[in-house]
Formats: C-alpha cells, sequence, structure tokens
C-alpha cells in the first residue's frame, strides 16, 4: 500500500511540475463568485498549485490549502506574497484529517473521496458552503482521471452533501467547447444548514 501511495505521489509531484498544470480558476468559484463569502476560514482540499486557494484569498478570506504533492505545497509557499493569508499543508487527506475545526467553505475540486463526504460535512459551520467540481463519468473526456472511482455518476452530487441546501448546480454533458472548461464535469455549492452527525 504504501508503494502504491508513494508512486502514486510521484506521478502528482511530475504533473504539478509542469507549466500547464492547473492555471485556471474553478468555474464554480468564478461562476458563482457572489455567492462566496468574503471573510473567514476556507479549507481548499487537494489544492494542488492553489490557484484557487488565491482567489478564496483575494475575496478575503483565510485559507487553509491541503495536498498530498510536496511539489504543488512547494509551489504554493514560493508564491506566498506576506499580505495573503493561505496556510499550505503537505498532507494525505482522509477522515483522521479533520479535527473539531469548523469551515465556513470547503472546496474540493477535481478531487473525490467519497469516504470522507461525512467528514466534509462535519467539517462545514453552521451556514457554511461545501462546494465540488469534478469530473463525470456521464461526459467522459481526454483530461482527468480514467478510473471511473474517480468520477461522478450522474446526479450524485446532490448525495455527497445531504442534509444542505443546494444553492447552484450544473452538470455539463454537451458536445466540448474549446470556451466552456466544464463539459465533463459537474459542480455544486450547497450550504450547510443542519447540525453535524
Amino acid at each position: 500500500m504504501e508503494k502504491m501511495s508513494q508512486k502514486r505521489k510521484e506521478k502528482w509531484n511530475n504533473y504539478y511540475k509542469t507549466a500547464t498544470a492547473d492555471q485556471s480558476v474553478a468555474a464554480v468559484l468564478v461562476e458563482n463568485a457572489t455567492l462566496l463569502p468574503k471573510h473567514g476560514l476556507a479549507l481548499d482540499l487537494a489544492c494542488g498549485r492553489g490557484v484557487n486557494s488565491f482567489f478564496l484569498a483575494s475575496l478575503g478570506m483565510e485559507v487553509r490549502a491541503w495536498d498530498f504533492s510536496n511539489t504543488a505545497i512547494a509551489s504554493i509557499k514560493a508564491s506566498l506574497a506576506h499580505k495573503e493569508k493561505i496556510y499550505p499543508e503537505e498532507i494525505t487527506i482522509s477522515k483522521s484529517s479533520f479535527s473539531e475545526q469548523k469551515y465556513d467553505l470547503i472546496l474540493c475540486c477535481h478531487f473525490l473521496d467519497r469516504a470522507i463526504d461525512r467528514a466534509i460535512y462535519n467539517a462545514a459551520a453552521p451556514g457554511g458552503l461545501i462546494i465540488y467540481q469534478t469530473y463525470t463519468s456521464e461526459g467522459r473526456v481526454d483530461t482527468g482521471p480514467s478510473n471511473r472511482d474517480f468520477l461522478l455518476n450522474y446526479r450524485e452530487l446532490f448525495f455527497l452533501v445531504r442534509g444542505c441546501k443546494v444553492l447552484s448546480y450544473r452538470e455539463q454533458l454537451v458536445e466540448r467547447s474549446e470556451q466552456d472548461t466544464m463539459h465533463g464535469k459537474a459542480y455544486i455549492i450547497a450550504k450547510k444548514v443542519g447540525r453535524t452527525e
């Protein structure tokens, strides 16, 4: 298992060394900027080189940025100016990663681990946002994971945010467009209204 984990880490480290790795802010954030908090604590899961973390910080949020790629975390640290409140941490994300800390926004972009959906829910503060954007199995494209374990089923996002009020949802299954980066992806923004489980 440790050997497999090391191979995965090497794969992602190599990915984040490329110049083209995750250069754009996630569509879910750009298209729904008016729904996002302008202060508070955010958690960016599998943050990569931190493009979404920097976007959230630019809104006024303090951001905890987690990724298991030390290359990605080093890239964020190298890009930080002193004014940004971004705290990158190299971490293998699992249920045990979450403490009693509550977040006003939790972002899971291009990261899908169904085993932690309740941990994410419990880590969201009352009124906090849970945001997912990732690849779907229905609209397969030539980017993203090929392993179906890491692909959303149709409308699965509603299950992942059960107990929350959905504020925005988009699932793009139409033909690919150069102008639309959402082909073969889905996103959801949900507000936690219930108690922790």
